[in-house]
């Protein structure tokens, strides 16, 4: 069985990692949480594009990495929690070494997303998430 790379998913609160190993791919993995953590989604085949941002849709960071092609793919929810910055920031150094390093931004809205490319810009991206994450929750404290 060959590696294929690593999925992380980084809701508001918790992380999850799972290895991906042939034959199975990332949307594999990610049905795998969505039925662990008894979210209600059922993914096609046809849904690994939608799957990653259907859940940051709800919040959630996610991470692909494929690594014999040295990519790495961030799925950024508009908003970014404390838990999640601290992840990014825990973890950002394994993945300089990636040859594209890029991130689907997701608006929580829509279905709608923009793309970034490079680590710097990922983690411009994760600070000011973190920071309408916390004028977020003082705005829904009230």
């Amino acid at each position: 069985m060959k590696d294929i790379g690593m999925l992380y998913v980084i809701s508001p609160d918790m992380a999850y990692s799972s290895k991906v190993v042939y034959p199975l791919n990332h949307l594999n993995m990610i049905q795998d949480y969505c039925d662990k953590m008894k979210l209600g989604y059922k993914f096609n085949k046809s849904d690994y594009h939608e799957a990653p941002v259907t859940l940051a849709i709800d919040g959630n960071m996610i991470v692909k990495t494929v690594e014999d092609l040295g990519n790495v793919i961030f799925y950024l929810p508009k908003y970014i929690s404390d838990e999640q910055a601290m992840w990014f920031y825990d973890n950002k150094d394994k993945f300089k070494n990636f040859n594209i390093v890029s991130a689907y931004i997701i608006d929580s809205k829509k279905e709608e997303y923009s793309t970034i490319d490079g680590i710097d810009n990922i983690r411009n991206y994760i600070n000011k998430g973190n920071v309408l994450w916390s004028k977020y929750r003082i705005g829904h404290r009230r």
